[in-house]
C-alpha cells in the first residue's frame, strides 16, 4: 500500500488495532460457521476481498486510510479461519501450530530501521506482500495460541490475563520497545492473541449475554467509532515496517 494510505503506528493506532483483532476473531467465526459456508469456502470469498481492496488502493491517490483497515480486518477474518481449520480439520496440536506460525513470522519479518514519527510512534510507510503475510502469520499465531491458552487456563482467565499483559506492556514499551521494528511484531502478535480470547469471552460468556452476532456488531461499532472520532492528524512517512 502506499504511504499516504497507511496510518501513524500511535496510541490510536493501537487502540484500533486491538479492537480489529477483537473483531476478526468474532468475523471469523461468524462468517465461517453461522453463514454456512464453511472454513476453506470462506476463505475462498475473503481472498478476491482483499485483491479487490489493494487493486482499488493502487489507483486511489488521495490520502485516506480506509484500504489499509478494511485489509487488516479481512486478514484478521481469514487467519481465524486459517487456524481453525488446522485445528479442528487438521487436528494440528495448537501449541506446536502456534510454535510453528511463530517461526514463519521471524521468517517474515527482517530487521530494518525505522524511525520515529513524533512521540510513541512509528510510520508503517509502504506496505507490501511481505507485511499482509506477516500479518496474516502473525493473525494465525495469535489465534492458535490465544485457542490453546482458553482451553488450558479457561477463557475468562486467558482474556483478562493476555488484555491485561497487552495493556501493561503497551504503557511500558510504548516510547521504546514499540517503536522498533521488532517491538511492533511482537505487539501484533499479542494484539492477535489477546484478541482472541477477548473476543471469544465476549461472544460465549453467559454472563454477559451477547451472543456471537451481537458480540461482532457490538466490536464492528466499537472499532468503528474509535477510528471515526479519534482522528488521525498525520500519514505514515516513507519508511518500512518489513
Amino acid at each position: 500500500m502506499q504511504s499516504t494510505h497507511t496510518p501513524v503506528a500511535n496510541a490510536r493506532y493501537w487502540a484500533a488495532i486491538t479492537l480489529a483483532s477483537v473483531l476478526g476473531t468474532n468475523l471469523g467465526d461468524l462468517y465461517a460457521h453461522a453463514s454456512g459456508l464453511g472454513l476453506l469456502q470462506g476463505l475462498g470469498l475473503l481472498l478476491p476481498l482483499f485483491l479487490l481492496v489493494l487493486w482499488a488502493e493502487r489507483r486511489d491517490a488521495s490520502p485516506r486510510e480506509a484500504y489499509y483497515w478494511t485489509a487488516i480486518v479481512l486478514v484478521r477474518t481469514a487467519a481465524t479461519n486459517v487456524a481453525d481449520f488446522a485445528g479442528d480439520d487438521l487436528h494440528l496440536p495448537l501449541l506446536a501450530l502456534a510454535a510453528g506460525l511463530a517461526l514463519l513470522l521471524a521468517l517474515l519479518v527482517r530487521p530494518c530501521q525505522v524511525g520515529p514519527h513524533g512521540r510513541g510512534a512509528i510510520g508503517l510507510g509502504n506496505t507490501g506482500a511481505r507485511y499482509w503475510a506477516a500479518m496474516l502469520a502473525a493473525g494465525t499465531f495469535g489465534t492458535a495460541l490465544g485457542d490453546s491458552l482458553s482451553v488450558r487456563i479457561g477463557l475468562g482467565p486467558a482474556a483478562v490475563g493476555l488484555g491485561l499483559l497487552w495493556g501493561g506492556l503497551w504503557v511500558v514499551t510504548r516510547r521504546s520497545l514499540l517503536t522498533t521494528a521488532a517491538g511492533y511484531w511482537c505487539a501484533i502478535a499479542l494484539v492477535r492473541t489477546a484478541g482472541t480470547s477477548i473476543g471469544d469471552f465476549l461472544a460465549v460468556n453467559p454472563r454477559i449475554g451477547l451472543g456471537l452476532p451481537k458480540a461482532t456488531v457490538c466490536a464492528l461499532i466499537a472499532f468503528v467509532v474509535v477510528l471515526t472520532l479519534w482522528r488521525q492528524t498525520t500519514h505514515s512517512p516513507l519508511q518500512r515496517i518489513t
